[in-house]
Parts: C-alpha cells; sequence; structure tokens
C-alpha cells in the first residue's frame, strides 16, 4: 500500500490536515494567554482570528488559477510551506503587530490547503473509498483538536512558556514539508478536471440556482462551522474568566470536548443510523444546542459534551451535498469554504465586541443565534 504514490499522497495529505489542526486550535486554546502576553482586549486580540480568515479567503479565492497554471501537487506544497512560515511567526513575534503579519500568513497557507487538499483527495480517491478518505481526513483535524488543549495544558504545567508550543507546530509542519519535497510521489502532476478546479467566484452569485438550496445548505454548514469554532475558540476564555478557572483546568475541558467530536466522527465511519440525512443533522444540531444549554447553566462539563453531539453535523452535511447536488459537489464545497471564512470573521468581531460589552458569559449566548438560524434553514430543505 505505502509504495502505492497515490496512497503515500494521501497519508501526506492526512499529516497536512493533521498539522493545520493543531495549529489551528492551539490559537483558540491560547487565546486567553495572547490576550495576557499583549495587553489586549478582547475586541482587539479577535483581530488576529480575523486577519487570518480575510487572508485565507483570499488564498482560497485565487488558489484554482495557480493549479491552472502550475499543479494541484505543487499549490499544495506552497500552502504547506507557509502555513509553517505563519507558524513559526507566532512563535518569534515581540509584538502584537507583527503576530498580526504572521497569522496573515497562516491563513494564506489555511486557505491553500482547503482547497486543495479536498480537490487531491476527490481527484485520487476512487468512488468506492471517497467517502471514507474524506471522513477519515476530517477525522485528522478532530485528533489535533484533541491534542492541542492537552500539549497547552501539559507544557504550562511545566512552565514552557507559550510560544514555544508555536515553535513545536511550525518543527512538524517543516518536518512534512522537507517529508513532502523528497517523496517523489509529491513531484508527479495530478489531473484535475476543470469542474473540480472551478474559480471560487463570489459566494452569493457562483452558487447554482437549484431553487437556491445550494445557498441554504452552503449557510447550514457556515453556521454549525461557526458554532464549533465559537467552543472551541472560546471555551477558555469562558472557563478561565466566568469561572476563574487556571489555563490547565479550562484546557482540560476543551481536552473533553474534542475528544467528544473526535469519537464523534470516528463513530460515524463505521456506523450510520437509519435515519435520513436531513433528520441526522437536526438530531444532532437540536441535542447539541440542549447540551451547551446545559453547559452555560449548570454544568460547565456539558460544554465538553456537546462536542460529541456537534461531530456528526459536517460529515453529514458534506454528504449532504453530494445527496442532493450530485454534478455540483466542487463547486457548492468550494463556496462553503469561502462563506465559512466569511462566517468566522463575523463571528470573531462580535464576540469580541459582545464580550468587552457584557461579557464572555453573555457573549456564548450567541451559540443559540448561529443554531436557530442552521435549524430553520433546514427547516427550509
Amino acid at each position: 500500500m505505502f509504495k502505492d504514490p497515490k496512497a503515500q499522497i494521501i497519508i501526506m495529505i492526512y499529516l497536512s490536515l493533521f498539522v493545520l489542526g493543531l495549529t489551528d486550535n492551539l490559537r483558540g486554546t491560547l487565546f486567553p494567554e495572547i490576550l495576557n502576553t499583549f495587553s489586549l482586549s478582547s475586541t482587539h486580540g479577535s483581530y488576529l482570528f480575523v486577519i487570518t480568515s480575510v487572508f485565507s479567503i483570499i488564498a482560497s479565492y485565487t488558489s484554482h488559477q495557480w493549479i491552472q497554471r502550475r499543479d494541484a501537487l505543487q499549490v499544495w506544497r506552497w500552502g504547506v510551506l507557509l502555513m509553517g512560515l505563519g507558524t513559526f511567526g507566532f512563535f518569534i513575534a515581540p509584538q502584537f503587530t507583527p503576530l498580526l503579519f504572521s497569522g496573515a500568513v497562516l491563513g494564506l497557507g489555511f486557505g491553500i490547503l482547503a482547497v486543495t487538499q479536498n480537490l487531491l483527495i476527490t481527484t485520487i480517491a476512487s468512488p468506492q473509498t471517497k467517502q471514507k478518505i474524506l471522513s477519515g481526513l476530517h477525522s485528522m483535524y478532530g485528533f489535533a483538536a484533541f491534542l492541542a488543549p492537552l500539549l497547552a495544558r501539559e507544557m504550562t504545567n511545566s512552565q514552557f512558556p507559550w510560544k514555544y508550543l508555536f515553535l513545536l507546530a511550525a518543527l512538524l509542519i517543516f518536518l512534512l514539508y522537507i517529508g513532502i519535497l523528497v517523496l517523489p510521489a509529491s513531484r508527479s502532476k495530478v489531473s484535475t478536471s476543470s469542474s473540480q478546479i472551478s474559480p471560487v467566484q463570489p459566494v452569493m452569485h457562483a452558487l447554482p440556482s437549484s431553487n437556491g438550496k445550494p445557498l441554504l445548505l452552503t449557510l447550514i454548514i457556515s453556521c454549525y462551522f461557526s458554532i464549533e469554532l465559537l467552543m472551541s475558540t472560546r471555551m477558555t476564555s469562558y472557563l478561565k474568566f466566568h469561572y476563574q478557572w487556571t489555563l490547565s483546568q479550562s484546557s482540560l475541558y476543551l481536552t473533553y470536548f474534542f475528544i467528544g467530536l473526535l469519537a464523534g466522527r470516528v463513530f460515524f465511519i463505521f456506523f450510520t443510523p437509519p435515519l435520513s440525512t436531513k433528520k441526522m443533522l437536526l438530531l444532532s444540531l437540536v441535542s447539541s444546542l440542549i447540551v451547551i444549554t446545559l453547559g452555560l447553566k449548570i454544568d460547565p462539563l456539558f460544554l465538553s459534551l456537546s462536542g460529541l453531539f456537534l461531530a456528526p453535523f459536517y460529515p453529514l452535511s458534506i454528504s449532504f451535498i453530494s445527496e442532493l447536488f450530485p454534478n455540483q459537489v466542487s463547486s457548492v464545497l468550494s463556496k462553503t469554504i469561502s462563506l465559512q471564512s466569511l462566517f468566522f470573521i463575523s463571528m470573531n468581531l462580535i464576540i469580541g465586541y459582545w464580550t468587552d460589552l457584557l461579557g464572555i458569559a453573555s457573549a456564548m449566548n450567541f451559540v443559540f443565534i448561529l443554531g436557530g438560524a442552521a435549524w430553520l434553514l433546514l427547516m427550509k430543505l
């Protein structure tokens, strides 16, 4: 298997999403420490997430042009390198402005990888194995998300500065990049059809017009995406500032959240309940909102448990795209990636201002606005 060039590329893509997930979730886990180190308000700190998302949109918007001029594998390698440079910048940044610049470079890497990783898997994998390989790919992100708060907790207990976690992540990314360069399979060319690398046009105008359903589903996925990121990037801040917990304590609860997220996604690789995809999406969404309510009102342990109920939503929604729009999967997916980034920017700005005005405990209620919108849109499908 490992001598198969396609298998080698798939393994490297899995590893690239793992280090992406590790870097991405370290930012959320260490957000309170970043605020303290640079003496930032929640609003100003949120600019770090915003600028990364802005440059991620730019990269995903333009990456199709580079894929057409070069090759998907080569552009993917560029994405890995940019991600490594941006992550290393988090380690060496002496002030917040250089940190923002590093966030911009990181965003370019994230945007390129978001397009090329899914495109390469879609191109390389056979129709029979494509769904399982994609499910496994997103499980790698879940595994990295589980490790990030665990690493933060252990290094904090060991009195290491938080910046060294980004040094560790950068070293892993550069090792991966070297591995990609020396792998003969990664220097080959992957043929991609024009439909698969179609330009990421402006979101509202580029979606197919199947009664507006592609746009509805894209909005639903983006609402869910914002809920998951709100939980993963703000849970430590909520527990630290609302309950006066240490970073070690709050990171442990975030670790539990990612354990649930990982377990739920791995479970759905092997078992699918005998329900329609739409019913499973509704069940996942409603149960998640109930558990998050219990976490905010009764015991924060329920916030960790919500990861288990949120877990199946994203893989199921990707499957739902292929069910509803079998001939438009690449198009709808590419637009979804762009809209997710736009939602993430908006969410961070809203949460930042909301936190500064009314506190993090009040700002966490934004999850119900997102969840309510997703539920209403799902009912229209």
